[in-house]
């Protein structure tokens, strides 16, 4: 899902993107969710904000991009 998600991005296709990177960061708020190591976790998490910010929905992505940042710097 995230390899797709990524694919849109590349391609300036935000709002085709934000669904599946929504359902990844629905997966992936609850930690222990996942078995995914930390850092893939908050690369993930960030990709709903990303989405977002390319929608130019700016004060929307703030939340799901602080989550993601939060993720990472856990991980130290």
């Amino acid at each position: 899902m995230f390899g797709l998600t990524q694919m849109y991005y590349a391609h300036d296709r935000y709002a085709e993107a934000l669904p599946l990177a929504s359902r990844m960061y629905e997966v992936l708020i609850e930690p222990g969710r996942s078995e995914l190591p930390p850092p893939a976790r908050a690369r993930y998490l960030a990709a709903k904000g990303l989405a977002l910010a390319g929608l130019e929905r700016f004060d929307e992505a703030k939340g799901p991009l602080t989550v993601a940042h939060q993720a990472l710097v856990e991980v130290d």
